[in-house]
Parts: structure tokens; sequence; C-alpha cells
């Protein structure tokens, strides 16, 4: 029996998907989703296919892979979610039940970046020896409760822990390459990153999360101990890819790049002196060059960022950044005292302790990676780049500038790191098409016409003509045109108006933080007159709060950025969906103003051509977490009068589905 007949046969009416779960019905979508994910992974072509809402996208590409996995033995699928968080629920929902109606040999495994398991070595040192860390004295209650968890987890996964623990004790305590023994290490049998590889390393379908997928992309090749090839990856989210990746290929450098690394050298503390210089002779040659390779590494450090943090001043504005196309200062003279310093910590391995050797290592890989970084930040061909300076808040709330390094155009990068012949790339999404073509997506992820791909729209199974209503209007103030204060004045009684008319949840859409804010500290007073939960995002984690939202039955809740998507709540709980303004990616975003000049000079429309089709998606994706199942009714209101007055508003409204609406409360028909 071949893939696809496997795969008919699981879906079936009669089949084991349906004997298991009471009352459910064959989808056409989702078999059809499946077959395309079979054939890709058997002729090894890349898919890309948009899977509306309700088909069951995440058992239409799982049991597929599981399926392949078993007959393929010497093969490794990736499966990558957009975060852990969705990593996770992979785990507790679905795959459990492939695993009980398929039984498959091969394990079903997740797994995470390296920062998220416990390193037994780190972790006894820096119980053991917290004279080389500046930190280890005000985590030491931390750190012993991470050793008695460290003696009954199986994972040694942070997600894992049953108890609060601060940052700085699990940053002392963390796998990290950069300080990885790898088969030295006298824990290595038994160290929770390594295990989990070695299971992984037998498993057939793998759980990644996207951010360890590009990242394990951007630094393939690189202390490669452990790390996993695949031989497929079905990339779920697939409208995340773009900025995730561009992510994990950017860099970041600001001065504490190097002060966090010269504080574990030598940290004159108020409870004495820390870090590794003062466990060796001083009176020795190789430790009296070290000083001076610290003193002058710490000089040309202040100096290089004093002079950007002066040139970024004066050419800031009133802008959080600055675009940086010239260096306004010398930059060999840090390069070189980088370099210096990797060489001097070296040399003192012949002095050093036995105890200090791991660290001492350690110090070294990332002064010299530091090194490499300043190497591809000042080089002179950077046309392929945007470069600048930002400034950035502390946890202390003190201000400092970083640089910021990122691709312009990803799609290079993926072609020469992702798209390899006998790899099929499978990417799906419920929202990856815009103006009904994969056209716009494929041109942002680097597919053109050297790269094959088969692509497919399924339509979602759900009936919005009955299900969705959709509000618009054309007589509130236009958010571009009218401050935040007076802006949220003038849409509120709309939104009070439609928390009024929902019996059930209402969320609230934003595009900004101060939008959102200031619209919560009106709304306190009108939802404790209708007697309804008022809840805002970054009151607390993004989990609790949706369960809150969901057990309050018709909350009202206020959110931006994440919580355009990943919600799923089904029934009353979430009737209606407000939308307050277009989602537009904000034009003072450094990386979007890099790019539209680009796009100018080459005579492209990057606001119409870039812009209009990204907030297309996010708009889809906004409207998506109201219908989640076959039952859900509920109400979409935008409140932004340009999608009725502006030219690009007819390309929003095309991503609607054919369903009521109503034009300032009144029945209408765009179509005539």
């Amino acid at each position: 029996m071949g893939l696809a007949d496997e795969v008919k046969r699981f879906f079936a009416s009669d089949g084991p998907l349906s004997k298991a779960l009471d009352g459910h019905e064959p989808r056409l979508g989702q078999l059809e989703l499946a077959l395309k994910v079979s054939e890709s992974l058997e002729s090894g072509g890349n898919l890309v296919a948009e899977a509306g809402t309700g088909t069951g996208k995440t058992l239409a590409y799982l049991v597929p892979a599981v399926l392949f996995a078993e007959a393929n033995p010497n093969r490794h699928i990736f499966i990558a979610t957009k975060t852990i968080v969705l990593q996770d629920q992979l785990l507790k929902k679905d795959i459990p039940l492939v695993r009980e109606l398929l039984n498959p040999k091969r394990a079903i495994v997740s797994l995470k970046g390296r920062s998220n398991y416990l390193s037994l070595r780190r972790l006894k040192l820096a119980i053991e020896q917290p004279q080389l860390f500046h930190e280890a004295g005000k985590a030491r209650n931390d750190l012993k409760n991470l050793r008695t968890w460290a003696s009954t987890t199986q994972t040694g996964e942070r997600a894992d822990l049953m108890f609060e623990t601060g940052d700085t004790a699990w940053e002392l305590a963390q796998s990290d390459w950069q300080n990885c023994r790898f088969t030295k290490c006298p824990n290595h049998k038994d160290c929770f990153y390594f295990k989990a590889t070695r299971t992984a390393a037998k498993a057939g379908v793998i759980i990644v999360n996207h951010a360890l997928f590009f990242t394990r992309l951007a630094f393939s090749g690189r202390r490669a101990q452990g790390s996993i090839d695949f031989s497929s990856v079905i990339l779920d989210e697939a409208h995340e890819i773009e900025d995730i990746a561009t992510e994990q290929f950017s860099q970041t450098l600001s001065d504490r790049s190097l002060t966090r690394i010269l504080r574990r050298i030598d940290h004159n503390a108020a409870d004495g002196n820390k870090g590794i210089l003062p466990r060796i002779d001083p009176r020795l040659p190789e430790a009296i060059a070290l000083m001076k390779a610290i003193e002058a590494a710490r000089h040309q450090n202040e100096l290089f960022f004093s002079a950007i943090d002066s040139w970024f001043e004066a050419q800031r504005g009133r802008e959080a950044f600055a675009m940086l196309d010239t260096w306004p200062c010398e930059t060999e003279p840090l390069c070189k005292s980088i370099k210096e310093l990797g060489t001097a910590i070296q040399e003192i391995k012949t002095i050093a302790p036995d105890a200090i050797l791991d660290e001492i290592d350690s110090l070294a890989n990332r002064i010299f990676d530091l090194g490499s970084e300043l190497g591809a930040w000042f080089a002179v061909d950077q046309q392929e780049y945007a470069r600048w300076v930002e400034e950035q808040m502390s946890s202390k709330g003190s201000p400092f500038v970083q640089m910021k390094r990122a691709p312009l155009d990803i799609g290079p990068i993926l072609r020469k790191h992702l798209y390899q012949k006998g790899r099929p790339v499978i990417m799906t999404s419920a929202t990856i098409a815009t103006d009904n073509s994969f056209d716009f997506f494929l041109s942002r992820v680097g597919i053109d016409d050297t790269v094959n791909v088969k692509k497919s729209i399924i339509e979602s199974p759900f009936q919005y003509h009955k299900q969705m209503t959709l509000e618009l209007h054309d007589n509130l103030p236009d958010p571009s045109m009218t401050p935040t204060d007076a802006w949220i004045n003038g849409i509120l009684p709309e939104i009070v108006r439609g928390i009024q008319h929902t019996e059930g949840g209402c969320l609230i859409l934003f595009t900004s933080i101060a939008a959102m804010k200031n619209c919560h500290a009106k709304l306190v007073y009108p939802c404790k007159e209708l007697r309804r939960r008022l809840l805002i995002q970054g009151q607390g984690p993004m989990a609790p709060l949706i369960h809150d939202f969901s057990k309050a039955g018709n909350g009202v809740m206020l959110g931006v950025e994440s919580f355009w998507q990943g919600i799923d709540i089904r029934g009353t709980a979430l009737s209606r969906v407000i939308v307050t303004r277009l989602p537009f990616e904000s034009p003072n975003d450094p990386l979007t103003r890099a790019r539209s000049s680009l796009a100018e000079e080459s005579g492209s429309r990057y606001f119409m051509e870039v812009s209009v089709p990204r907030a297309l998606v996010r708009m889809k994706q906004g409207w998506g977490r109201l219908i989640r199942s076959s039952i859900d009714c509920g109400v979409i209101s935008i409140l932004d009068p340009r999608i009725l007055t502006k030219r690009y508003g007819e390309r929003f409204l095309a991503c609607f589905p054919d369903c009521p609406t109503f034009r300032n409360g009144v029945p209408w028909n765009q179509h005539g």
C-alpha cells in the first residue's frame, strides 16, 4: 500500500480517525492537503499550500509525515511551528492522537534551542565556584533550587520547571554552544541537550519552532556537534517565514556585547573580585599581558560606542533610530583590540588552574565570535544589508544604543540555504495568498523560476455567508490623519456600541501599544457599567490572559501584534472582532525604511507592492480569530474608513469571504 493509499484510509469515513472521534465527519479539504503533502514528500518537490481555517491542516501534514518517516527509516522530517507555545500545543494535542492511531515505531519528538535546556556542568560551576560570576551571589537560592530540580527532571527543559526561577540563575546554568565541551564534558552522557538530540536522531518526525530552524540554517556548519540535518521540512504558519528568517540572519551589537565578556574575565564587585583573572597569579607575564589586553579592549570599546552615541544623538531627530550608511568613526582599533584580547586569554591556559580551563575556552570562543561579527559589520560592501543605530532600554530603565544589521532581501539567503534538490520544503498557512495569488509570498521568500514548487489553495469548509457579518464605517475619523487621542475619542462610541450589542466576548485589535493603552483607559468605566471584564495585552502572560478572557464568556480583550493571530477560542466567548485600524507596518521601522528607499530607487512602489500585501495577510489573520468551528457565529467590525475611501481598500474588501455586509449600519452590497 502506497503512502497516498494509507492517507486515504486514515481520513476515510470508516477510517481510524472517524472511529476514534465521536461525530467526526471527513473533510475533503483535509484529505486534499494530506495527499498533496504526501506527493511532495515522495517526489522531493516543494509545496506551498493555503488551507483555510477549519481545514484541519495540522493532521493533514502530520499524518503523512509520520507515515512517510515509518517507511523511510533514514529520513528526518522537521515540522516547524511559529513559537515554542505552538510547538508544545502540537505535542499535547495532536501528536498523542496520531501516536494512538498509527502506533509508529519511530518516535515523534520535540527539540528546542540549547538555551531551553539546563547544563549540569554549568550549574555545578556556578554553585561551586561563584567567584567566577559576578551574578552568582544574587542567584544563589535559585541555583540551589535548580540543582534539586536537576536530580528529578527527565527533560531539563525550562518549560518543565514547577517553580519560578530568575533569568540570572537560568542564564548562568543554561546550555550554550559557546561554552560546550561536547564529548570532553564530564556530564556529556547525562547532558539534557545531548540526550534530547540523541533521541531526536532516532526519531522520524522532529518538532521545532521557526526561530530554532532558521537559526540552524544561519549557523549551519558552525560547531555542529549534536545538530541533526533534515531530509524534509514542513513550515506551518508560513506567512511568518520572511520576518522570522530575517531576524535569525540579522546581527545586534552594543557596548554590552564586549562588556559582558569582560565582566566574566575580571569584575571588581563590592563583594570581592569575580571572574577568572583573580584566580591566576597576577605577577606572571601571561596575566600581565591579559590585564593590558583587557584595559585596551575596554578603552577601545568605550571610545567606539561613545562616538556612535554622539553621532546617533546628532542624527536621530525625533526618531528612535538612525540609518547607518557609512561609519562615523574608526573601526580598526576596536577590531584589533578584540583580536589581541582573544589571543591573550588563550595564552593564560598554560598558567590557569584546571578548574577554570573550560570557562577560559568559553570566553575565548565568545571573543573570537564577537571579532567575526565585527568583521562582518565593518565590511565595506554592505549593499545587501540595512544597518542602523537604535535606542533601547535596559532592564533597569536606562537607555543605551545598539547597532542592528539585517538583510534587505531574505530571498537569496533562503534559496542558498533552504531550497535544495531532494529536500522538499512544504509551506502551509491559512493566510499565504494575497489578491488570490501566491506571487507576493513567493517573491518575499526567494522562490523564483529556479525553484520548482507546486501551489494549492484549499478553501475553508465554513459557511461564512451564514456564520459571519461584516460591519464597515466611512463616517469615523481617519487614523492616519488624526492625533491618537482624538482618533480614539472618535471611534470609542462605536466600540462601546459593539460591546453593548454583543452577548459574547469582544476582541479589539490595535496596531500600536500607545493607542491600545489610550483606549483601555477610556473603556474602564463603560465596561464596568456593562459588567464586562476588561483585559489588555501585557497585564500578564498571553496564555493565562486568553484563558481568563475565554472563561469570562462576555469579556473585552484589547491586543496588538500576537493577538492578531494564534488565538483559538470557539463558541460565544469570542463573538465580535473589532479592527480599529488597517494593519500596515510602521513606515518608521528602520528595515521598512531601508527597503522602501531601495524600492523607490529602482522605480518600484513599495507601499502598494509590499506594504499593502503584508497588511492583507495580517488582516486575514485578524478576522480569522472569529470563526473557529462550524457552529461559531459573529461580527467583524472595521473602524478604519480607508477600507472604503482609498483605492487599495478594494483589495482589503476582497480578502473577506462573501457574507452579509453593513456600511454605517445600513445593509450594503459592494458589488452593486
